[in-house]
């Protein structure tokens, strides 16, 4: 039984007249469970949880971020806000179109990386435009 499950169970028992010893007993959890979940707090607690998860996510990414972002600005093929090297056709441009991630220039759809640095991140064409090209 999942958390949901249990906090659902606690109301419907307490509701039905059961004691928190009895609801405890039914559903083998915690006083301070039952106490938190009549005040209302598990939500709160779930949210906060969220929050700290959320907080080590964004400080995990930043590096990455920053890490595209130096790539982006230094490559040859970033032109006008826009990746000049990867560009694809339909079918797949239509739905990333509409969320914003790339323009369509005739049947070619080009990656806005102005917008969207992540997507240099992993890109194996980058060539920095402030190093000379050996021959």
């Amino acid at each position: 039984m999942n958390v949901d499950e249990k906090e659902k169970m606690v109301k419907e028992l307490r509701a039905q007249g059961k004691t928190y010893r009895e609801i405890m007993q039914i559903l083998k959890v915690s006083p301070n469970f039952v106490s938190k979940v009549l005040r209302g707090e598990v939500k709160k607690d779930e949210i906060d949880r969220l929050k700290e998860r959320i907080t080590k996510l964004e400080k995990m990414l930043f590096p990455l971020l920053v890490h595209a972002e130096e790539k982006r600005e230094n490559c040859i093929h970033y032109q006008n806000f826009i990746c000049q090297k990867w560009a694809f056709k339909y079918p797949y441009g239509h739905e990333l179109e509409k969320k914003g991630l790339v323009f369509r220039d005739g049947d070619i759809y080009k990656i806005k990386v102005g917008e969207n640095p992540l997507f240099c991140a992993p890109c194996t064409a980058f060539v920095n435009r402030n190093m000379p090209i050996k021959w």
